[in-house]
């Protein structure tokens, strides 16, 4: 998070890479993307070393002293500069790069906020998702942009749901945005402990289907405060482009929750 914050505020754009993700996948988007520096840490070396980019290892190569005077000031970025390039999965051939600048980021931020009043609940996102896929990027819009926080939850514990509750009930947060899939374990879990998610003020559900019988069981384990909606996007429409807010709205008799039309 450090690094993205520093590169932000350079007004240069980062490309999240994920290194779990293959050596050879990795090299690919670096090649593709023709990065010219690589942000890492000693411990990851070995994941970008067949590439040419300079490398920045955050955890050796710090600055031993404060420079003197005050830092040149630069233009700011314009509406149409990067912000991040971010990859799709590969699922439906080669893995492409979806540039997204500051305009698509003006434009989300103003409607989730116009949707969910972020800015008044200047909330504690938990973030469950990969560091290289846009949800990770929506948790981050959703709270540190807000004057919130967000808690990367560790990867290890994002596939062990009753540790995974246990995070929960120790962060407490406002903002969750998830899988069904990971939902609904997350709800069995509480199910089972008898609990609820009582802290939330938006849960967030995405990226694949809904079936309406775990929507109704998620339902009884949020408090009466939480707006529960399922969102859908893809990654060109800057995370997400339709909503669909479930208290008040019919689902059944549809075996999945709808969309949304905006």
């Amino acid at each position: 998070m450090v690094a993205l914050l520093g590169v932000m505020k350079s007004g240069a754009a980062f490309v999240p890479l994920d290194p779990d993700y293959p050596a050879q996948r990795l090299n690919m988007m670096l090649d593709d993307a023709a990065a010219p520096v690589v942000v890492t840490e000693t411990a990851l070396a070995d994941r970008v070393t067949a590439h040419p980019a300079t490398v920045v290892y955050l955890d050796r190569d710090r600055p031993t002293s404060t420079p003197a005077g005050h830092p040149t000031r630069r233009p700011g970025p314009t509406v149409d500069d990067l912000v991040y390039v971010i990859y799709t999965s590969g699922t439906t051939g080669k893995p492409k790069g979806v540039l997204i600048n500051h305009r698509n980021i003006h434009h989300i931020l103003r409607s989730w906020n116009a949707r969910y009043r972020l800015d008044e609940i200047r909330g504690r996102a938990l973030c469950v998702a990969s560091f290289g896929v846009d949800l990770f990027l929506g948790d981050f819009l959703f709270s540190a942009l807000f004057g919130g926080e967000m808690v990367v939850c560790p990867a290890d514990v994002v596939t062990d749901p009753p540790t995974l509750v246990d995070l929960i009930a120790e962060v407490r947060p406002q903002i969750l945005a998830t899988t069904p899939s990971l939902a609904r374990a997350i709800s069995t879990e509480l199910g089972w402990r008898g609990l609820t998610l009582d802290s939330l003020r938006l849960l967030s559900l995405g990226a694949e289907g809904w079936l309406a019988g775990d929507a109704a069981d998620l339902l009884d384990h949020v408090g009466p405060d939480t707006l529960v909606v399922n969102a859908y996007g893809a990654t060109e429409t800057t995370v997400d482009s339709t909503v669909f807010a479930l208290r008040g709205d019919p689902v059944e008799p549809s075996a999945f929750v709808p969309i949304g039309t905006r």
